[in-house]
């Protein structure tokens, strides 16, 4: 599942052509602090990201958790 979860959230951020520092900066404009390093964690599967985190995430993606 984990593997799934940051396949579809690297792919989802390529097709909109963001770099991760770019969507760190946007969610955390957002007043939700993440950063790229923790990006990277969530895309390669080291780590989930928080429901708070989760769910900018699928906001700023336009996506359902």
């Amino acid at each position: 599942m984990l593997f799934q979860f940051a396949t579809r959230l690297k792919e989802l951020r390529l097709k909109k052509g963001y770099t991760q520092k770019k969507v760190a900066e946007r969610i955390s404009r957002e007043g939700v602090s993440v950063s790229k390093n923790s990006l990277a964690k969530y895309e390669v599967g080291r780590t989930y990201p928080n429901l708070e985190v989760a769910a900018a995430l699928a906001d700023f993606y336009d996506v359902s958790l």
